[in-house]
């Protein structure tokens, strides 16, 4: 009697349009590969747009997302985004003309939970102030704060 043959395969997910970057475990299962593949992909630069969002004294890579542009066009064999960096940062931020952004709506824009967009703020790494209850993220602040997050083979 033979082994059973494992396949991988990729999963038909929806990413809501709320969502802007993704997990490791969403691009594994998006792409039906393992976690080794993806961070492969991100250091030879075939998911150009990836960033490591860990907050200060986490594991390294501890909080990695890739842009939803990237996985998507990956999967549909067409080359990586690519433009100037306000076009691209705007894209994975939004587009608003508010000046701050909630805490709450920025952790599901970028797949991470609320406590880390607060600890981003307590830390510094991330300009903000206090409304209500609710902490606001200076918009601003976040083209740079990505900037210096982002991994893997940059071409720029």
């Amino acid at each position: 009697m033979s082994a059973p043959v494992l396949l991988q395969r990729s999963l038909g997910l929806t990413v809501p349009s709320s969502c802007t970057l993704l997990s490791m475990d969403a691009c594994r299962g998006l792409l039906g590969v393992d976690t080794q593949s993806v961070q492969d992909l991100i250091a030879d630069g075939r998911l150009a747009w990836a960033f490591d969002l860990g907050c200060r004294g986490q594991m390294q890579r501890a909080c990695v997302r890739v842009w939803v542009e990237c996985i998507l066009a990956h999967r549909a064999g067409k080359p990586q985004p690519d433009g100037r960096w306000a076009e691209i940062s705007d894209a994975i931020i939004g587009h608003s003309l508010s000046e701050y952004i909630a805490a709450s709506a920025l952790g599901i824009r970028f797949n991470v939970d609320r406590s880390t967009v607060l600890r981003w703020a307590a830390s510094g790494d991330l300009n903000s102030q206090l409304v209500g209850h609710e902490r606001r993220v200076a918009r601003a602040a976040l083209p740079p704060f990505l900037a210096r997050r982002r991994i893997g083979a940059i071409t720029e």
